[in-house]
């Protein structure tokens, strides 16, 4: 559906062509009676009354908002002169280019907009809460300087406090939330894909790779904290990882770096112990016939307790290994 084409400079006239000195202009929502404001400036500082009455010469101020009007005009006496519906506001069906060389500060008129940048300069972006969850606009950098994207207050974009746009470079700078900016960017005019700023790409992937419960490993002692720049993780000392199972379930510990064996522990062994008798003597050194087979048996035998040896020291049970610094993530 077309729509009437808005003014560039308000000067309004009646019937007779003269200025419509003390006459009126009513701003609704268009299809309604409900009042829809204006302003008298860009920037939407200063509203406009409603209706907005002409000055001596027919002239007025008269800067939209999204959204879609109904205009009536009336005379200083109040008599209809002519009613306009459906007339666009600010970035409602339309896209707003501005030609921007200085520093900017971002109202809600520039929603959708087009922003071709030349120079060096900040785009002072407006309180998030006041944009509202899905304000979005579009930023060209055609000049040689750098264009800086810079959050109200504490609120950050894409996680940081600023946001650079390199000659030659563009972003799509949207709001998701009351707090918080977020932006799609391409460095310069080479790249065909938009992409996240590389920092925010590096979180999410390694967010992938190293979910909670995952582990990492180094031969340097920083914390993954500090070079990943996220997440809460639990050192992992003095222990080895061992694939889960049904004996070994995920997330449990045990076993020990040294064992010390019990009697039952060592292998069936015998302890052969030999010697001979001199003419019967008692005193003689031991022969144990029977656990010898094919000996002399006409010899005498005799029983007697073998010497302790050994001291019963913890053995190591450590397989060969590589000592690293582990961590495991938590949060």
């Amino acid at each position: 559906m077309a729509v009437i084409a808005p003014f560039v400079f308000w000067q309004l006239f009646d019937n007779n062509g003269e200025p419509l000195d003390g006459g009126t202009v009513e701003t609704y929502e268009a299809g309604t009676t409900t009042n829809k404001r204006t302003f008298a400036d860009a920037n939407e500082v200063a509203e406009n009354t409603n209706p907005i009455v002409l000055d001596a010469d027919g002239r007025a101020d008269i800067w939209l908002e999204e959204g879609s009007y109904k205009f009536v005009l009336r005379d200083s006496a109040g008599v209809l002169i002519r009613e306009v519906p459906n007339i666009i506001g600010s970035s409602t069906g339309v896209i707003v280019s501005y030609a921007v060389s200085a520093n900017l500060n971002l109202t809600s008129i520039y929603e959708n907009a087009n922003i071709y940048g030349t120079g060096s300069f900040t785009i002072n972006l407006l309180p998030a809460a006041d944009a509202g969850d899905g304000f979005f606009f579009r930023v060209y950098n055609s000049g040689a300087g750098t264009i800086t994207i810079d959050p109200n207050s504490s609120e950050t974009i894409n996680g940081d406090a600023s946001l650079s746009i390199i000659a030659g470079g563009w972003a799509y700078v949207y709001c998701d939330s009351a707090t918080n900016w977020r932006a799609s960017q391409a460095p310069d005019t080479v790249g065909t894909l938009a992409f996240q700023d590389i920092a925010d790409i590096k979180d999410t992937i390694l967010g992938w790779v190293y979910p909670v419960g995952a582990y990492y490993t180094s031969d340097v002692s920083t914390s993954p904290a500090t070079v990943l720049g996220f997440g809460t993780w639990s050192a992992v000392e003095g222990e080895m990882l061992i694939g889960a199972d049904g004996t070994y379930t995920a997330g449990s510990t045990g076993g020990s770096a040294t064992t010390t064996q019990t009697e039952a522990q060592m292998p069936s062994h015998r302890h052969v112990l030999r010697g001979t008798s001199t003419s019967g003597g008692v005193g003689a050194a031991l022969y144990l016939a029977n656990i010898v087979p094919g000996s002399n048996t006409t010899n005498n035998a005799y029983s007697q307790a073998a010497d302790l040896t050994g001291s019963g020291d913890p053995m190591t049970t450590i397989s060969p290994y590589r000592s690293v610094y582990i961590w495991r993530r938590t949060a």
